[in-house]
């Protein structure tokens, strides 16, 4: 909920949380392969709200079938710049990539 009781939930509106999301911060919409500031390819694979705080969350994984590890982290973090850079940084042309 916002200061003044109202939800604060994205998706109540016309357009998906996730599109709400992306388009704020110019990205697509449907997720896609980012690379860490640090090195490695990780796949978003969703867009989830906290149960509690509403805060905007990133589902992903490391690019690679052999590891099943799910990772979830705050929007404004995953968005967020470490030293001048994108903490992750979205890799053009492997949106479709399967892993």
């Amino acid at each position: 909920m916002a200061q003044d009781n109202t939800p604060i939930l994205p998706f109540e509106n016309t357009e998906t949380f996730s599109s709400l999301l992306f388009r704020e911060k110019g990205e697509n919409a449907e997720g896609g392969i980012y690379r860490h500031f640090q090195g490695g390819e990780y796949k978003v694979l969703r867009y989830a709200l906290h149960t509690e705080s509403s805060e905007e969350l990133i589902i992903y994984k490391l690019n690679s079938a052999a590891d099943t590890q799910i990772w979830a982290s705050p929007a404004k973090r995953f968005f967020s710049e470490v030293e001048g850079k994108p903490r992750f940084k979205k890799l053009k042309g492997k949106e479709n990539e399967s892993s």
